[in-house]
């Protein structure tokens, strides 16, 4: 497993590259199913023992279609090919496609349905296979059935996880709709706001959902010198914070000196962050709060490093 910088955020482990990266195959946009107007969801559900285990077990759910994308590609110490795109027009998590035959296969992961979709070539959707009460050991001879409907080599998909996400639940989800229905409004959120970031900034990747730490997050490596980065997402919760928060991290890290922030503070200890928690943003006036933060910590990352 790639080291990531000292004290550089831990969600961003697999973004720093130890050599060449391979990019991920890509999908012709005109194949993709249109995507919708990018609208806010309000986010409501502040009860952090619901969160916390709804968190738990999509993370591990998550870890299903990384497999599939995973299987049939090279590996490599980046784990590129295990990134997540999120969909805003699925509202769900989508792996790498996966090239056969002519066609572009995908395995999604629907939070709100708590179901598994096998996608072909960006837009024909299968049936939804429900992960309610369904064991991680179903769930991949699922995974493998639909490798090998779509003329993969069955025998080549792999299982194992590549890094620790800790205790794996016995069952990969359990009844709380709503409660994985507030998790597709913050990563979809979460894509909003990411989006513009990467589209604007010169050495920017893009929006990836990285199942390890499950951050959804854009690196910036800063064209002036490939030792200058940038990571601004989405952690859904961790021994840091268990509940959701953003951080931007600049790297290098300032020493001392941390320029004030309107929302959100700075985070010091085993990493260095500007962090906003979600005691501090869930209210009437998030989305303003949020885009704020995104905005304000982008730039101050950029001077603070050099890269302005």
């Amino acid at each position: 497993m790639t080291l990531w910088p000292s004290g550089f955020h831990p969600g961003l482990v697999l973004f720093i590259p130890s050599g060449d990266i391979r990019a991920p195959p890509q999908i012709n946009p005109s194949t993709l199913p249109p995507m919708s107007h990018p609208h806010w969801s309000p986010l409501s559900i502040s009860d952090k023992s619901r969160l916390v285990n709804s968190r738990v077990h999509l993370h591990a759910a998550a870890q299903l279609p990384a497999m599939f994308a995973r299987s049939f590609h090279p590996a490599s110490e980046e784990d590129e090919f295990g990134s997540l795109l999120w969909y805003p027009n699925l509202r769900a998590w989508c792996s790498q496609p996966v090239h056969v035959g002519g066609r572009i296969h995908q395995i999604a992961l629907d939070p709100a349905l708590s179901a598994l979709i096998h996608l072909q070539d960006g837009g024909e959707l299968f049936a939804p296979w429900s992960l309610h009460g369904k064991s991680m050991e179903e769930a991949v001879i699922w995974l493998r059935n639909q490798a090998k409907e779509a003329g993969l080599d069955d025998s080549a998909f792999r299982s194992e996880i590549p890094y620790d996400i800790g205790e794996v639940p016995t069952t990969c989800l359990k009844e709380d709709s709503d409660a994985f229905a507030e998790w597709a409004h913050y990563y979809d959120n979460a894509f909003q706001l990411l989006l513009p970031i990467s589209e604007k900034y010169e050495g920017a990747g893009g929006v990836r959902t990285w199942p390890h730490h499950f951050d959804i997050a854009v690196l910036i490596t800063h064209p002036q010198d490939e030792g200058l980065y940038t990571g601004i997402g989405l952690s859904p919760g961790d021994h840091n914070y268990d509940r959701p928060y953003f951080y931007t991290s600049p790297y290098p890290a300032p020493d001392s000196e941390f320029p004030e922030l309107t929302h959100g503070f700075w985070h010091t200890d085993g990493f260095t962050s500007m962090v906003l928690p979600m005691e501090t943003f869930l209210g009437p006036d998030q989305q303003r709060m949020m885009q704020e933060f995104v905005t304000e910590t982008v730039g101050l990352s950029c001077k603070i490093v050099g890269a302005d």
